[in-house]
């Protein structure tokens, strides 16, 4: 009975990985880094993933949740807090972090392109 019970339970999990959405964008934008009294923007160009309801952007991975075709994203850290969203029928995405021990505020607005969909 225990084993049929273990093997339900890892058939589902995997079962839930393999049916999972997964978006993967490149996204161009405008990087806005202010940092004590510097003020820094740049064009920038980025990749970013969302996989079981996660968001991948390069150094950081944030908690999503989903609304018709909007991911709202966050996570908190000791140091930090970070907030993105994409919408993917508008195909634009934000991000917001501000990092209080750095006194370090990061703001990205885009438009993406998708390069693939599962």
């Amino acid at each position: 009975m225990i084993n049929k019970l273990i093997l339900f339970f890892l058939l589902s999990f995997f079962y839930s990985i393999a049916i999972s959405e997964e978006y993967d964008f490149w996204c161009s934008g405008e990087l806005t880094v202010t940092e004590k009294n510097r003020f820094e923007k740049s064009k920038i160009k980025q990749q970013i993933v969302i996989k079981n309801n996660r968001l991948f952007i390069p150094g950081m991975m944030m908690f999503c949740n989903k609304n018709s075709f909007v991911f709202e994203c966050s996570v908190k850290r000791l140091d930090s807090i970070w907030v993105g969203r994409l919408d993917i029928k508008k195909k634009t995405f934000w991000y917001y972090s501000n990092n209080v021990f750095q006194n370090r505020t990061q703001k990205f607005v885009s438009l993406c392109k998708e390069k693939r969909h599962r």
